[in-house]
C-alpha cells in the first residue's frame, strides 16, 4: 500500500509537470527517460524480492514486551526533553516576532541570511547546529517510532506528539514543510489504519483526520489571503509550483554540461545526510577541515533559477528544489539511478512484511523509505535529517535488544 501510494504520488506530479499547467517548463524526453528508468528499476527490485525465499521478517516471538518497554521509555524522553526544547524555540520565535522582526524578516533570520548567524539560535553556531543536526533528526526518529508503535499496537501517543512537533517546528522556523509533513503523516496514518484489522473505531479517526487536514489547509489559505496573495498565486505558485518545479530544475541541470550533477560522487551525495553531524563535530572540536557534500549541494541549489513564466504570476523563479534525482544522478549518472531504483524496490518489498508481522526494525526502514520517496520531489531529501532520523530510530530499537534483553 505504501509503495503504491509513493509511486502514484511521484507519477501524478511528474505527469502534471509535463502539461506545464502553472507555467513551469516541461521536462524534455531525455529527462523523462531518467524518471522512468527509476520507476522500472523500482518495480524490478520488487519482482526480485518476490522471487526470494527469505522474504519473511525475523522477530523474536517473545520480543513484543521488550519493544513495548523501549517505546514507553522513548515516550518519556519525548515528553520531558524533546517537547520542552521545541517549545522553548517556538517561544523565542514568538518573542522575536513581537519585538524585532516581521514574518518575512524572521524567515530570513532563521537561516542566517541577514548576518550569517541567527537570532533565533542566539547567534551561536553550536545552538544552530544543535537544532538542525540533532533536534530535526530526533523529530524524524519520533515520527518513525510513532508509526512503528501504531503499526504494532494501534496506539497513537508517540505518533500524534511527533506530528504536533512538526507543526511546532514549522511555526518556529516560519516554514511550510512541517505543515506538509503533518498532513501527509495524517493521511498515511489513516491509510495504515484501514489495513489494520485489529484496530477499531475507524469512523472516528477518519473524521478526526479529515477535519485536521481541512483545518491545516484553511489556515494556510487564510494566512495567504491576509498577506494579499490571490487564489491564483496560492494554487499556482504554492500547490502546483511547489510540487512540479523540481522536475523542471532537474531537467535544466541535466542539460547543463557544467552542472554539479556531473561531478560524480559514487554514493556520497545520496547518503550525505548521515555525515553532517560527524563532520561538524570533527571540524569543530578536532580541527579537521572535512568537506560537506550536503552543504555543497545546498549552496549550489540555493541560487534562484528561472523555470517558467505565467501570465498571472510573471517569471517563475525557484531554488533548492533539486529532488532525489539530483543526488541519485550525481552519484553516478543513469546507472546509479537504476541501482537506487532496484534497491528501493527490493527493500520496500522485503520490509513490507512488517505491516503484518510487526517487526519494528523493518517498519522503521519501510516508513523511512516511504518518506524519502514522497518528499524526494521537493528536494534532495536524503541530504537532510531523514537518514540520521532512521538511524536513531533503528538504534533505539536495536541497542536495548543487544545489550539488555538478550542478556536476560
Amino acid at each position: 500500500m505504501l509503495l503504491i501510494f509513493a509511486i502514484s504520488w511521484f507519477f501524478f506530479w511528474n505527469l502534471l509537470s509535463t502539461f506545464s499547467i502553472s507555467g513551469i517548463n516541461s521536462p524534455k524526453q531525455s529527462t523523462q527517460f531518467i524518471y522512468f528508468l527509476f520507476y522500472l528499476s523500482l518495480l524490478l527490485g520488487v519482482y526480485l524480492d518476490r522471487g526470494s525465499e527469505n522474504n519473511k521478517s525475523a522477530i523474536h516471538p517473545d520480543s513484543s514486551e521488550s519493544v513495548e518497554i523501549i517505546e514507553q521509555k522513548y515516550f518519556q524522553l519525548l515528553k520531558y526533553f524533546v517537547v520542552p526544547v521545541m517549545v522553548s524555540f517556538l517561544i523565542r520565535t514568538i518573542y522575536l516576532l513581537k519585538t524585532k522582526y516581521s514574518i518575512a524578516q524572521m524567515r530570513a533570520e532563521v537561516f542566517g541570511l541577514n548576518t550569517g548567524t541567527s537570532d533565533l539560535f542566539y547567534r551561536s553556531i553550536s545552538v544552530t547546529n544543535f537544532y538542525w543536526l540533532v533536534m530535526h533528526p530526533i523529530l524524524w526518529a519520533s515520527l518513525l517510532i510513532g508509526f512503528v508503535r501504531f503499526i504494532r499496537t494501534g496506539k497513537l501517543n508517540i505518533l500524534m506528539w511527533a506530528i504536533v512537533l512538526f507543526v511546532v517546528d514549522s511555526l518556529t522556523t516560519i516554514g511550510r514543510f512541517g505543515i506538509h509533513y503533518a498532513i501527509i503523516s495524517l493521511v498515511t496514518m489513516y491509510g495504515l489504519y484501514l489495513i489494520k484489522d485489529s484496530i477499531s473505531s475507524k469512523r472516528k479517526i477518519y473524521v478526526g483526520l479529515l477535519s485536521s487536514v481541512l483545518i491545516f489547509i484553511l489556515i494556510f489559505i487564510m494566512i495567504q489571503i491576509r498577506k494579499g496573495n490571490s487564489l491564483e498565486y496560492i494554487f499556482g505558485y504554492f500547490l502546483l509550483g511547489y510540487h512540479t518545479n523540481s522536475f523542471a530544475l532537474f531537467d535544466m541541470e541535466l542539460h547543463n554540461p557544467n552542472s554539479l550533477l556531473y561531478d560524480y560522487t559514487f554514493g556520497l551525495s545520496f547518503f550525505s545526510g548521515l555525515f553532517e553531524l560527524p563532520i561538524f563535530l570533527l571540524n569543530s572540536f578536532l580541527g579537521f577541515s572535512i568537506h560537506s557534500i550536503s552543504g555543497e549541494i545546498g549552496s549550489y541549489l540555493n541560487a534562484d533559477r528561472l523555470v517558467g513564466h505565467s501570465e498571472i504570476l510573471g517569471d517563475l523563479y525557484y531554488n533548492a528544489f533539486g529532488s532525489n534525482f539530483f543526488v541519485m544522478f550525481r552519484d553516478g549518472g543513469p546507472l546509479f539511478v537504476g541501482i537506487y531504483g532496484l534497491l528501493f524496490g527490493f527493500l520496500y518489498s522485503k520490509f513490507s512484511s512488517s505491516l503484518k508481522e510487526s517487526n519494528p526494525l523493518y517498519s522503521t526502514f519501510l516508513i523511512g523509505m516511504y518518506y524519502i520517496l514522497i518528499y524526494g520531489i521537493f528536494k534532495p531529501f536524503t541530504t537532510g535529517e531523514i537518514l540520521p532520523g532512521i538511524l536513531i530510530a533503528f538504534l533505539i530499537y536495536k541497542i536495548p535488544e543487544i545489550f539488555i534483553f538478550r542478556k536476560k
